[in-house]
């Protein structure tokens, strides 16, 4: 289909679709879907159970209150998710723009070569993937993260699995976090870190030996040359959030417990 509008609404099938320029809109459609659209627009709405593999470029897409199994490859354009129940697995590149609301299923992103995430209220578990691309989650039920080269404004995460970010810069907020989260900074890093007191940082690599490059208050602070001692004893009864982090010689961690 070049240029011109597509409509399936309300069936259930095999859907395969390759499209130029065009205005699709696929509606209630239940059963697999295959995609491959350059340029024009694409909205999938109100399809439960689809199964989606969409190859998109210069397209505008979005996927609106549905479930079922999502792959999709996305090459500049826009792509988003509301309200969709299914699980996702997307790699964009090349100033794609990603948003996704209020979605309720695992969502495993690989963001690279200028595209932008924006994650907003994940109830599943969330993996991002990203490669000199700004990444931003607003509450999430969980996070693991690889950055590199990118600026991150993290906040609102309720379990932060084993992070790394490497070369990056921005503030991390884990005050709705608790136990033990795994944190690893390199390659001039620098970060600004947000905890709920109390809380404890327990710092190794080879800037964890003297901790030149972190700044903490409110926090206590063990570093890899400190003998084991006494923490702050528990407030309340509260749950210790606890952060197992390594750094190196050249990044810079800004913590503060409040």
């Amino acid at each position: 289909l070049e240029e011109g509008e597509l409509t399936a609404r309300n069936c259930e099938g095999n859907l395969r679709l390759t499209a130029r320029d065009a205005r699709l809109l696929v509606s209630q459609w239940r059963g697999p879907a295959q995609v491959d659209s350059t340029g024009g627009t694409l909205q999938v709405e109100r399809s439960p159970g689809s199964v989606l593999d969409l190859k998109l470029a210069d397209a505008q897409a979005s996927l609106v209150q549905g479930s079922g199994r999502t792959t999709a490859t996305c090459t500049r354009g826009s792509f988003e998710l509301d309200g969709y129940g299914g699980p996702v697995v997307l790699k964009a590149s090349d100033r794609t723009s990603v948003a996704t609301r209020d979605t309720s299923d695992r969502l495993d992103l690989e963001v690279t070569d200028g595209a932008s995430v924006r994650v907003a209220d994940a109830q599943g578990p969330v993996t991002a993937r990203v490669r000199g691309t700004p990444l931003n989650v607003e509450r999430a039920r969980s996070l693991l993260v690889d950055a590199r080269g990118s600026e991150v404004d993290l906040r609102g995460i309720a379990a932060l699995k084993p992070a790394l970010l490497d070369d990056c810069r921005g503030e991390v907020d884990l005050r709705e976090a608790s136990g033990t989260l795994v944190l690893t900074v390199t390659r001039s890093t620098g970060l600004s870190l947000l905890l709920s007191d109390p809380c404890e940082v327990r710092a190794k690599g080879p800037g964890g030996e003297l901790g030149s490059g972190i700044d903490c208050s409110g926090c206590d602070l063990r570093l890899a040359a400190t003998p084991p001692g006494a923490s702050r004893r528990l407030l309340g009864g509260t749950k210790r959030t606890i952060v197992a982090l390594t750094i190196d010689e050249g990044s810079r961690l800004q913590v503060r417990g409040d």
